[in-house]
């Protein structure tokens, strides 16, 4: 919500890369889990009263946010997001039905958020958390779809979120978020390539 904030007053665009829908509310959550809710409080869904704590935050449009390589839903979640005006993009769609929505969208004069759940990746790639979930996206998959993003929509910021190095054990997702990170940043990178040895990198700096 600070980031999305600091992007204000531009329109701005939100791109979802999760495993899982983040589209509950403190209504239809069974567990409480908070991190269950991220997407439903960008879109002000709920917790308005939160959001309203942090200067400068405002919605953003559904109509301007895409749910990319969530399979981990619960029912009332998916009900929630079949009802909502979110381009819901599934695994086998993407990259290429991801480009012919970003090309329908309106997205004219956005700012672009990229919010990137390493767990959106294949379980085949790594263990980016303890909640991996199968049938995800290849590491070619995720790039092409954020190659595409950047064609249509100029980012204003990005994270990278819920990795666990201990879960990591082969270190496959932390080479895979490197990677991640040179197609966020192709088109301002410095002259040597953000790839990285993992061993050196801090732990919780994804």
């Amino acid at each position: 919500m600070g980031t999305l904030a600091g992007l204000t007053p531009a329109r701005r665009a939100t791109f979802w890369f999760d495993a899982h829908g983040d589209y509950n509310t403190p209504e239809t959550t069974t567990t409480g889990f908070l991190d269950g809710m991220g997407l439903a409080i960008t879109t002000g869904l709920c917790w308005h009263d939160l959001g309203a704590t942090i200067s400068g935050f405002a919605p953003v449009a559904t109509n301007t946010t895409f749910l990319l390589g969530a399979r981990d839903l619960d029912p009332p979640e998916a009900a929630l997001l079949q009802r909502s005006a979110i381009a819901s993009v599934p695994v086998g769609q993407i990259p290429e039905g991801l480009t012919d929505l970003l090309a329908r969208a309106p997205l004219a004069d956005t700012l672009g958020y990229l919010h990137l759940d390493l767990d959106v990746l294949d379980p085949s790639v790594g263990h980016a958390n303890y909640l991996p979930v199968p049938n995800g996206l290849s590491l070619p998959q995720l790039t092409a779809a954020v190659g595409g993003i950047r064609a249509r929509v100029p980012l204003g910021a990005a994270a990278l979120t819920s990795y666990s190095p201990e879960d990591d054990r082969d270190q496959g997702i932390c080479r895979a978020a490197f990677a991640a990170i040179d197609a966020i940043l192709a088109e301002s990178r410095a002259p040597a390539s953000l790839t990285s040895s993992c061993a050196s990198a801090p732990d919780p700096g994804l």
